[in-house]
C-alpha cells in the first residue's frame, strides 16, 4: 500500500474543524492529493485526507473529510472536477435515502476524459505538426515565394508594354504547379509516413 498524506490549513479550509471521514474508490487518482478540497453546491465542506493505492487491483481509495454537521446519505455521490485551468476538486452530491455511517464508502462518478491532459496533448500535436510542416516545406516555400516575387516584379515592369495577359497566364500556370506539388506531397506523406517521421525526428 502507498499512502499520500495531506492536511493543515489549505485554500481557506481549516482541516482542524470537526469532520467525519468517508471514502471512495477510483481507477485513476492523478491530481488527487492532500490539497484537493470537497465542495457541496460551490461551498467548501471538506478535503482529501489521504490516498491509498492498491497495487493488486491498480485502483486507489481516497479518504476525505466532510463537516460533521453535513449528513451523507446512501444515495449520495462524489465526482472529480478537472478544469482546463486550476486545481482539481471533489464535488459532493447529497442524494436521498438513509444516512450512512462515518467511515463508509460512497459512490463515485468517474469522468474518463482528462481535460487538462487532452489540452496538453492537443498542444503537443499542434506544435509537432508545425515543426513537421516547416521542415518539409521550408525550402520549397522559400523557393516558390522567391519565384513569385520575381514574377510580380516582371509583371509590374511589363504592365505598360502590353504583355500583362501573358504574364497573368504564366503566374496562374505556376500556381497550378504549386498546388499539384502540394497535393503530391500530401499523398506521399500518407503513403510513406515513416520516411517523414524520420525526417522530423
Amino acid at each position: 500500500m502507498v499512502l499520500i498524506f495531506g492536511g493543515g490549513y489549505i485554500c481557506g479550509y481549516d482541516f482542524r474543524r470537526k469532520t467525519n471521514i468517508y471514502s471512495f474508490t477510483i481507477s485513476n487518482c492523478k491530481g488527487i492529493n492532500g490539497s484537493v478540497l470537497v465542495y457541496l453546491n460551490g461551498y467548501k465542506v471538506g478535503g482529501v485526507k489521504n490516498v491509498v493505492f492498491d497495487k493488486k487491483n491498480f485502483s486507489s481509495k481516497v479518504y476525505f473529510s466532510v463537516d460533521k454537521d453535513i449528513i451523507i446519505t446512501e444515495n449520495s455521490s462524489i465526482s472529480v472536477d478537472s478544469p482546463f485551468f486550476g486545481d482539481k476538486s471533489l464535488l459532493l452530491n447529497i442524494g436521498e435515502g438513509k444516512p450512512i455511517k462515518p467511515g463508509d464508502s460512497i459512490r463515485v462518478i468517474e469522468n474518463n476524459t482528462d481535460l487538462g491532459g487532452l489540452l496538453e496533448k492537443l498542444k503537443n500535436v499542434s506544435e509537432g505538426l508545425s515543426v513537421f510542416l516547416n521542415k518539409l516545406n521550408k525550402e520549397n516555400i522559400q523557393k516558390n515565394a522567391s519565384g513569385s516575387l520575381k514574377e510580380i516584379s516582371v509583371l509590374l515592369k511589363n504592365f505598360n508594354e502590353g504583355r500583362i495577359v501573358d504574364k497573368v497566364s504564366g503566374i496562374l500556370e505556376n500556381t497550378q504547379k504549386v498546388v499539384t506539388n502540394v497535393n503530391s506531397l500530401i499523398d506521399d506523406v500518407k503513403n510513406n509516413p515513416k520516411k517523414y517521421l524520420k525526417a522530423l525526428f
